[in-house]
């Protein structure tokens, strides 16, 4: 069981089941994991507490964020389609913005709302390097290869 706290009122205003919340940025929604594939999305009613507003985002969700400074647009890696994609909750539509990522779930960064960043390799004179790709997922390119995979995106 989750429970949410107004820590001005001292006030619980959300009891959830679930293993993980994650708040958007101004903390006016948040997602919950339930577990396996399941998430929720929740967000605050004029009256200041949070209702669910959609029990099920996607079927086969491996992992959901929200873009960087938005309460109302989530990033989904989508198991079943195999791809990333920006869900608008307020107009209840989905964009692909990559298709057959090479990484996983768990190893990609959404560092802002059009760049997302993850570990790959490339070939240089027959060596393989490891680099973090930073890409534009609005414009379609790759924007900046970092050497190396430990590189810490703030």
């Amino acid at each position: 069981m989750l429970y949410v706290y107004d820590t001005k009122s001292n006030k619980e205003i959300v009891r959830t089941f679930g293993l993980r919340l994650t708040f958007s940025n101004d903390g006016e929604a948040f997602i919950v994991y339930r577990g396996g594939f399941s998430y929720s999305f929740w967000k605050r009613t004029e009256q200041g507490f949070f209702s669910e507003f959609i029990k099920t985002i996607k079927s086969a969700a491996l992992r959901v964020d929200f873009v960087p400074e938005s309460n109302s647009m989530l990033v989904i890696f989508d198991e079943e389609s195999r791809a990333i994609q920006i869900y608008d909750t307020e107009k209840d539509t989905f964009k692909t913005i990559f298709a057959n990522p090479c990484f996983t779930a768990q190893s990609y960064f959404v560092v802002s709302d059009s760049l997302l960043a993850y570990p790959t390799e490339r070939r240089v004179n027959s060596k393989v390097e490891k680099i973090m790709m930073v890409y534009n997922f609005k414009g379609q390119y790759p924007e900046i290869e970092l050497p190396g995979i430990e590189v810490n995106l703030v």
